[in-house]
């Protein structure tokens, strides 16, 4: 007796988070007998190795806090003895 069996994939209801694709490259990647069968199936699965990466991951940490420090000196204010000391080491570079 036979069984009549569903659709081999299951239809994506939501488009795929970046957490999601970071593991699914990965495990992608531990499949691959080599870096052009990884490069064939990232391809077709429409993925890319810069995925790979975990989000929230050191580099992403690094920017993070590289903006964070540029907004905060942005909106700071300087005291006249600080500003006096940027003039100074300025004029100094340009001897």
């Amino acid at each position: 007796m036979m069984t009549q069996r569903g659709p081999l994939t299951t239809p994506v209801t939501h488009e795929p988070t970046a957490a999601e694709r970071s593991h699914a490259t990965r495990v992608t990647a531990a499949h691959a007998n080599d870096a052009t069968e990884l490069a064939e199936f990232l391809d077709m699965l429409g993925l890319s190795a810069s995925e790979a990466r975990e989000p929230g991951s050191a580099p992403d940490q690094v920017d993070k806090r590289e903006r964070a420090e540029a907004r905060a000196r942005r909106s700071r204010t300087l005291l006249v003895s600080e500003l006096a000391e940027m003039f100074e080491e300025s004029g100094a570079a340009r001897r």
